[in-house]
């Protein structure tokens, strides 16, 4: 018998159930719509999303729209003081659910006990976004050495830690997405290279400009703001590509860059959804 694929026509074996969840409570409580006259699932199978990095701006519009689609979705940040609030109304608000974890991921045993407490709740993780904040670095003179460090230990080291610990979860169909600055693409780029042939899915996405909210100043002109709940649809659509369409980095934002070239790629262009890749 053929395996079943869920989204993305990932395969799912037995070790992917939910271990909280009776298959027959489920299938009865499920509305009429989303039952076959068997009594079969036709709907998607749901994932496990953990989103690293959850502030009240694009970390949140991204847990709401994967909890909006019926998955299961961890909140991991530093402080719990705002995630415990957004995981409650997730779980009233939305078909899927949602559970505040404190991780700090440039500390190995954060990690590893924050991966612990999603797979005790909801199973095997399928998805990481990877959008925690760092300090920007911009080079000698304009930034300070240790500002250098900072950065690199949460855009390079932290997402080196949360990988080593969720691959055995991620292959096979799993998706990483990093969300970060071109200052630091080497990153996702050799992520991708490494776990492309495990059949991990490595996106690199770049806000190309500022992500709309309360505190952006009123001089940023309006054409150099990203909608996060627009960003976190296109998080949405890179999860669920099929796999012969991969898409390797992805800029967001309506304005022109200056034209980056790459190995004879132009890197810049407009539109909310600039793909280079193999997409």
């Amino acid at each position: 018998m053929p395996r079943r694929r869920g989204r993305g026509g990932r395969r799912l074996t037995a070790s992917r159930r939910r271990p909280t969840r009776d298959l027959l409570t489920r299938i009865q409580n499920l509305p009429s719509a989303e039952t076959d006259a068997c009594g079969g699932l036709t709907a998607g199978v749901t994932r496990t999303v953990v989103v690293g990095g959850v502030g009240p701006t694009l970390g949140e519009s991204i847990a709401r729209r994967f909890a909006r689609e019926g998955d299961s979705v961890a909140l991991w940040a530093r402080s719990e003081s705002f995630t415990t609030a957004l995981a409650d109304d997730l779980t009233r608000e939305t078909s899927g659910e949602a559970l505040a974890v404190p991780v700090d991921v440039t500390d190995p045993d954060a990690v590893t006990a924050g991966a612990a407490a999603v797979r005790d709740t909801f199973g095997p993780v399928d998805v990481y976004v990877h959008n925690t904040p760092a300090p920007g670095w911009r080079g000698p003179v304009e930034s300070d050495p240790e500002d250098f460090l900072r950065t690199a230990r949460t855009v390079g080291y932290g997402f080196a830690l949360v990988v080593d610990e969720l691959l055995p979860d991620l292959r096979d169909g799993g998706t990483l997405i990093y969300n970060s600055g071109d200052h630091c693409r080497w990153v996702p780029e050799r992520t991708a290279e490494r776990l492309a042939p495990e059949g991990v899915h490595v996106v690199h996405t770049f806000v190309d400009g500022r992500v709309d909210a309360e505190g952006v100043p009123d001089e940023v002109p309006e054409r150099k703001r990203a909608d996060p709940d627009a960003v976190a649809e296109e998080f949405l659509r890179l999860v669920e590509q099929d796999r012969d369409v991969w898409s390797s980095r992805v800029d967001h934002g309506r304005h022109r860059r200056r034209a980056r070239r790459r190995g004879g790629a132009d890197r810049g262009g407009r539109g909310a959804g600039r793909v280079d890749g193999r997409a």
